[in-house]
């Protein structure tokens, strides 16, 4: 079992940057994961045999031309010798069969993770037809899976996560149920984390 660190902040806080910041610090073979469908994620040849370098692994749903240019801006900030591997659904499956010799893996983020698990429930606007909790089990099962396999890895995992529970409460089910997924996630990542920082303006607080 590797190393496993976890960075939380809000959108544009500069998680994302202070992830690939430490990654460049800490290793070489980089794979960055994605945990969402893209258009514009690309695959990137890397050195099979080199023992110790990072790997990265990138999470985001490209749906319309604003988002894959932020992705697309996302993969420019990337060293061009990581790997990144797109995993929409099956990110469990990638971080189990990821090359033994990967010295560092990045999940940005868990965001589009737990959103993407959502999404395979239908939702509808009233509240009473929503099983809540039965929906928030199936989730966090997905949850303890992704964790079990990163703690499995001999890597090191670096995973980047939005901070969603500071704002309003959401007006509508399926918001107070992604927010509440979200911050229970963090806390079970949290506990088995040797590493945490929250991101507040570009400046990483360490939490633990």
């Amino acid at each position: 079992m590797g190393k496993i660190c976890l960075i939380l902040g809000g959108a544009r806080s500069g998680k994302s940057r202070f992830a690939i910041d430490l990654a460049q610090k800490r290793a070489q073979k980089v794979v960055y994961l994605a945990t969402g469908l893209s258009r514009v994620v690309s695959f990137t040849k890397v050195t099979e045999n080199r023992k110790g370098t990072p790997a990265f692994v990138t999470s985001g749903l490209s749906v319309d031309e604003e988002m894959a240019a932020r992705i697309e801006k996302h993969r420019q900030s990337r060293p061009r010798n990581w790997r990144t591997v797109e995993a929409s659904d099956d990110v469990t499956k990638k971080v189990a069969g990821l090359d033994p010799d990967t010295g560092l893996v990045i999940v940005d983020c868990l965001t589009f993770f737990i959103s993407n698990l959502l999404g395979r429930w239908n939702f509808t606007e009233e509240g009473s037809q929503i099983k809540e909790s039965l929906i928030e089990d199936t989730v966090m099962e997905e949850m303890e899976l992704l964790l079990e396999e990163i703690k499995a890895s001999p890597a090191d995992f670096i995973v980047v996560s939005n901070e969603v529970g500071m704002g309003l409460v959401p007006p509508y089910p399926l918001g107070r149920i992604f927010r509440d997924l979200m911050g229970r996630a963090h806390q079970l990542l949290a506990e088995a984390a040797d590493e945490a920082y929250l991101l507040v303006a570009g400046l990483p607080q360490k939490l633990k």
